[in-house]
């Protein structure tokens, strides 16, 4: 049982909640953004929703599921611009909203309003009806409740396919009792393992394994460790990491969500339908560019250009999407992160394009002095050597501070991600 009470709401808490009638809220300690109540009679239940929401041509509707997924629910919609049948019966069918015959299968005494920016929804349904998709409510079900929009068509009003992910109780409601249900998020174990994973190797090993490539060649340049350059075992290194934990994290989600799931955004966040795919994509990439690599050909070889180009390219692509999908999956409505997690990734973004802005400028420097010695005459064991040592400690400076701060937006990630 939850108690909680709302306070500056548009929706304003039920104190009969807990006590007399069966409540599932959405409040928080600026308001209620939603407040579906039950009292349980007999053999009917007297409903009532409430819904802060400004769109004239909206609908509410409460689903009862067996499960999280939608499909092979019953629903009862709440529909004011229908007169004559402003609380309905439906079944979702898989993804098709089906309705009962009659309309108002099980359903009396309903009252829809639409004012002040909250939709009201008040009716009576019977617990139980003949018809096998009007679910007996003696059994427990998960509850749901969604706001889409309606249209006017040929006269007949119609409901549109709700954009939104719904709001779901965190366990089966039993609509005999009086108690207090609280949300279900998604923020499993599962979930939670699938966002730090993935930012970790795309954000961090990834982002380090190829600065280290493009701007440390000259690492430690007459050591090697394991008959292998230094900056190469780092570099392969940060890419094994980064498909060691990318396949974590891929995994992870797939087990949690039991397969593919495409998310349904709202129009305003379209793109947010685009995390899935391109966190398939990255992952292919993961093996793609390391598949690659095992083709290399010599360094003398008169097209290691060509790999040199495509294995750059392939590896900036893929972690170009990573960080677009990330951005993407911070603010998808599934996630339910704060701001704070967009501010952080955002800053965690920003901290990558100074580094490469400030590595660019150092390699474009090097090779202006090699230049410059070479057209005075002066060796480079002379006045140039200690520039070039200078600039070689500056590299390995900044890649220190770059895998601090790195290492710092993840802890800021996953504690953002471990608190919701």
């Amino acid at each position: 049982m939850l108690s909680m009470k709302c306070i500056l709401a548009s929706v304003p808490w039920d104190p009969a909640c807990g006590t007399t009638r069966g409540c599932f809220p959405d409040c928080r300690d600026t308001g209620c953004t939603f407040l579906v109540t039950w009292q349980p009679l007999v053999t009917e239940l007297l409903f009532a929703v409430q819904y802060e929401v400004t769109a004239t041509n909206s609908y509410v509707a409460l689903g009862f599921s067996d499960d999280l997924r939608m499909g092979d629910d019953s629903v009862v919609a709440c529909v004011p611009g229908d007169p004559t049948n402003p609380v309905q019966s439906w079944y979702t069918q898989d993804t098709d909203l089906e309705s009962l015959s009659p309309l108002n299968t099980g359903l009396s005494a309903a009252i829809v309003t639409h004012a002040n920016g909250v939709l009201a929804c008040n009716f009576t349904r019977q617990i139980k009806d003949a018809n096998a998709h009007f679910f007996n409510l003696n059994n427990e079900y998960l509850i749901m409740v969604v706001v889409g929009q309606m249209k006017t068509k040929h006269g007949v009003t119609q409901l549109d396919k709700h954009y939104m992910i719904p709001h779901t109780s965190d366990v089966k409601v039993d609509f005999t009792s009086t108690s207090i249900y609280k949300q279900y998020k998604l923020s499993s174990p599962l979930v939670k393992l699938h966002g730090s994973m993935m930012t970790l190797a795309w954000l961090v090993c990834c982002s380090i394994g190829i600065v280290i490539a493009r701007y440390q060649k000259d690492l430690l340049p007459d050591k090697k460790l394991f008959s292998t350059k230094y900056w190469f075992q780092l570099h392969r290194g940060s890419m094994i990491c980064v498909m060691i934990f990318g396949t974590v994290g891929f995994i992870s989600i797939f087990v949690e969500l039991k397969g593919y799931s495409q998310l349904t955004p709202p129009p305003s966040k379209g793109a947010t339908a685009a995390h899935p795919v391109l966190g398939i994509i990255v992952t292919a990439i993961m093996f793609i560019n390391p598949t690659m690599s095992m083709f290399r050909p010599d360094p003398d070889h008169k097209f290691r250009f060509v790999f040199n180009w495509a294995h750059l390219g392939v590896g900036v692509t893929g972690h170009v999407l990573a960080v677009v999908s990330t951005m993407i999956g911070l603010t998808t409505e599934r996630a339910g992160l704060p701001t704070s997690g967009l501010v952080v990734g955002l800053l965690w973004l920003a901290a990558i394009i100074i580094m490469g802005v400030i590595m660019e400028i150092l390699k474009w420097k090097t090779p202006a002095n090699k230049t410059s010695c070479q057209n005075t005459g002066k060796s480079a064991e002379g006045t140039d050597k200690p520039n070039l040592k200078r600039d070689a400690r500056l590299k390995v400076i900044l890649l220190g501070i770059f895998c601090a701060a790195m290492g710092v937006f993840w802890i800021a990630i996953v504690a953002i991600i471990a608190t919701y």
